[in-house]
């Protein structure tokens, strides 16, 4: 008898140390595609006992549910699925197959990665999101949701032999099906978008002057619930005298909550022939919304849009120097100078005693002394030629008259001889007040020479030589003081 009892203490020290370092064995598992099935549970080890199938007794602990917002939707109409996976056992688990759904469109939201805890009939369970999407079935008929497939591996103790043994089996969800019921004839717009929700729309214009024969880009966006996916461009309806291009379009969608909101918004460039004014009437959409079950058509305001004048390049480049110089507000300048101009004289005098050793040693170094006396011109003139300047149609003419003009405004701010390039620009260089200005005026020369001289010149060069020298030009007579 005693031999018998310390037997049986025995076997059950062993089995307790064989359920201990099995829970030891299984924390240390790694996980597979969801990582939080190997932890959190207080479960006991399952016992195998002879006769019994490992898988009955793994199939009533782990199983697959798929959820739906609604089993009857209309074709069109976006619903939620939500895959998810419950288990009262540790485990490890890999999804072998996601579900496929034909015949509809399909966006993943976002899903919650950890597990919640959840009671059933008194057990604690685990419920992991496997997939979480919105659904908006194409066709109308019975839809069935495909099955996702998760493989599991479990640890049981069996009985007969006190052994650790794993067994795999795989779970999936019972079907479920959803009736999609077409759209209903009665009230359905001629120009209906197809699509099904509760949305708004708004569109607008870059600006509502455009010159005739430029680019314009009219903006529509369509904001709401429902299939954002599915949204076409809605029928514009152009007024006569424009032309339309093809466009682009943008999509935001938020997949953070359901119902998905977000929007769509297409660009669309379009052209006026002639000048005049012209209204683009309001753009309609329209919709089936399934809280009403009624169609809707919505619309934007109407635009108003003035195609003015198409303003010539030449026209553009004149603009840029009469806007700054011929402008009335700007007409104190002109007097400015004048009473500058006799200051510095006086000034001038005076200057020239005190600097006459200067001036002769800038001559010793092969710069031509700078001379003080400024004379009296009219900026207006500059400024008229620079105008001019920028109607010269032939490049060669116009390269020509850029260095002439820019060494004329060098010469009269500097006191130096327009007859040598290299020679006004080392007395700009050598300028207190405009040697910021030297690299400028230098590439413009360069510019021009190289270009002048060239077998194939830059025709492009043009307009950046124009601004380059009304920029050194404005410079020059914007600076109020003596010379130095």
């Amino acid at each position: 008898m005693l031999h018998c009892y310390f037997c049986v203490v025995k076997k059950r020290i062993l089995l307790f140390s064989v359920f201990v370092w099995c829970l030891y064995a299984n924390a240390q598992q790694p996980p597979a595609n969801l990582p939080s099935l190997i932890d959190g549970l207080d479960s006991k080890i399952p016992v195998l006992h002879k006769g019994e199938s490992p898988e009955d007794i793994i199939r009533k602990k782990i199983f697959v549910e798929v959820e739906t917002g609604s089993s009857s939707v209309y074709a069109g109409e976006s619903f939620l699925v939500v895959y998810k996976l419950y288990t009262a056992l540790n485990s490890q688990a890999r999804i072998s197959k996601q579900p496929l759904f034909s015949g509809c469109s399909v966006l993943e939201l976002s899903a919650p990665e950890e597990p919640v805890e959840q009671k059933i009939n008194g057990l604690k369970w685990q419920v992991f999101t496997i997939r979480k999407i919105q659904l908006t079935p194409l066709q109308e008929g019975t839809l069935t949701l495909d099955k996702v497939y998760v493989d599991n591996v479990v640890q049981l103790l069996t009985e007969e032999n006190l052994e650790l043994t794993n067994f795999s089996v795989q779970v999936s969800n019972e079907p479920v099906t959803v009736e999609v019921k077409p759209l209903p004839v009665q009230g359905k717009p001629e120009q209906f978008s197809g699509v099904v929700g509760d949305y708004s729309i708004k569109a607008s214009v870059d600006t509502n002057n455009i010159p005739a024969g430029e680019n314009a880009t009219l903006k529509i966006t369509i904001s709401g619930t429902g299939n954002i996916a599915g949204i076409r461009t809605p029928y514009i309806e152009w007024p006569s005298g424009t032309e339309h291009f093809d466009g682009t379009d943008t999509q935001y969608v938020n997949q953070q909550t359901f119902p998905v909101q977000g929007s769509r918004t297409f660009e669309i460039p379009f052209i006026g022939s002639k000048e005049g004014n012209v209204t683009i009437p309001s753009v309609k959409f329209s919709f089936f919304e399934p809280v009403t079950k009624t169609y809707k058509i919505i619309g934007s305001d109407s635009i108003a849009v003035t195609f003015e004048k198409t303003v010539s390049r030449a026209d553009q480049l004149t603009n840029i120097v009469t806007e700054d110089v011929s402008n009335k507000k700007y007409l104190w300048i002109v007097a400015a100078i004048a009473i500058v101009v006799i200051t510095v004289k006086l000034l001038a005098d005076w200057w020239k005693k005190g600097n006459a050793k200067a001036n002769s040693e800038r001559s010793n170094d092969g710069i031509q002394p700078v001379t003080t006396e400024i004379k009296e011109t009219d900026p207006a003139e500059i400024f008229n030629d620079l105008n001019q300047l920028g109607n010269v149609e032939d490049l060669h003419q116009f390269l020509g008259k850029t260095k002439i003009l820019l060494s004329k405004a060098i010469s009269e701010k500097t006191g130096m001889s327009a007859d040598n390039e290299k020679s006004l620009l080392n007395g700009l260089g050598a300028h207190k007040l405009y040697s910021p200005l030297y690299d400028d005026a230098s590439k413009i020369y360069r510019d021009c020479n190289r270009n002048l001289y060239a077998p194939l010149p830059d025709e492009q060069i043009k307009e950046t030589i124009y601004f380059e020298v009304t920029a050194v030009i404005k410079q020059l007579y914007s600076h109020q003081s003596v010379n130095l």
